[in-house]
């Protein structure tokens, strides 16, 4: 079965993405919330997108408490998913990324163990122990 689904229209019966900043919905009166008023809107919208997405490949690698998780890339996605990661019990969090910009800042608000993957021939290896 077929269904619309925003930001995959070359996967799946076509929107095109919802990024912008007017996107029509049909039947939104079925899966759109309103954003209270005591929520900032760029706190909201980390709700629609990044925190999600992150969330979702965390629970996708099935975390089991204790282990070790590993995330390419320190984007806001991975840092989300890097947060998330701790939230199911992860042990210990290690993000690799390739700017340092980024693993500055995955390292304090995650917090996290950072590699600089042009740095080492093996992030995994690097880490091992």
């Amino acid at each position: 079965m077929m269904c619309g689904v925003y930001g995959y229209s070359h996967t799946r019966a076509a929107y095109d993405g919802g990024r912008a900043e007017l996107v029509r919905v049909p039947f939104a009166d079925v899966g759109p919330l309103k954003i209270p008023a005591d929520l900032n809107d760029d706190d909201a919208l980390l709700l629609t997108d990044v925190f999600p997405t992150g969330y979702s490949a965390a629970e996708m690698g099935e975390i089991r408490e204790g282990e070790t998780v590993l995330i390419y890339g320190a984007g806001p996605v991975g840092i989300m998913a890097a947060r998330s990661a701790w939230l199911m019990g992860a042990g210990r969090v290690i993000v690799t990324d390739h700017l340092d910009y980024r693993l500055d800042f995955v390292a304090q608000y995650a917090p996290a163990e950072v590699v600089n993957f042009l740095h080492v021939d093996d992030p995994v290896l690097h880490f091992k122990g």
